[in-house]
């Protein structure tokens, strides 16, 4: 999970169909356009790029309908992948995980991947973070169902190829510094790219050895 961006105004049909009460539809083209714009097309929690099962997540629950300003309201708003919205719809984590609209959950959590397997610690004790690094574990390591293990598996197979092309730009870079292997590398590190955060984290845990990307992942 990485820090982004809300745009504003907000998608003018969310007022509209509010209006309609529980009838109403927050899942509108220009809302979901506006949703994949804020989120870079990927799931705000997992990060998997590309969604083929992308839906309208709700941060804060709006229970149905009964709570109508929460079920249309656009801060409340998010784009995430269905795997993501079902393990976050149990009642453990209800209102209970960062907005990442609001703070920067680089700020609070580590996402670590080593040897295959993800690892996600907190770096504060905020309620809300250990929260959010446990949910987002779960998104990578949960196989309680047949679903869930593929769900899990498949994200466990995107981030490797991710991180295997990323540690492909960082050894090139080590072998030969120069502009276009540096920006090979930096593009890699932007929070728009997909397991962003998986890949800075990476950088701030080798900061020795790579002080000139620090900096970036630094960048509040």
């Amino acid at each position: 999970m990485v820090k982004c961006e809300r745009t504003y105004p907000a998608p003018s049909s969310l007022a509209k169909e509010k209006k309609k009460g529980v009838r109403g539809s927050y899942r509108e083209p220009d809302v979901i356009e506006q949703l994949q714009h804020v989120f870079h097309g990927k799931c705000y929690i997992c990060e998997m790029p590309e969604l083929q099962d992308g839906v309208v997540e709700h941060l804060l629950p709006h229970h149905g309908g009964k709570d109508i300003d929460r079920m249309f309201d656009w801060d409340n708003l998010f784009w995430s992948c269905s795997h993501c919205n079902n393990l976050k719809n149990r009642a453990g984590y209800e209102g209970g995980i960062l907005d990442c609209c609001k703070e920067d959950p680089e700020q609070h959590i580590n996402c670590v991947y080593a040897d295959g397997e993800v690892l996600v610690r907190v770096r504060d004790s905020e309620a809300s973070s250990r929260a959010t690094a446990k949910l987002i574990e779960e998104t990578f390591n949960l196989l309680t169902t047949g679903i869930r293990i593929h769900a899990a598996n498949r994200r466990k197979a995107a981030l490797r190829k991710e991180m295997t092309v990323f540690f492909e730009c960082l050894r090139a870079y080590r072998k030969r510094k120069g502009k276009w292997n540096r920006r090979m590398v930096t593009v890699r590190l932007k929070r728009e790219t997909a397991f962003a955060a998986f890949k800075r984290d990476y950088i701030r845990m080798h900061r020795s050895e790579y002080p000139e990307f620090a900096a970036m992942v630094d960048e509040k």
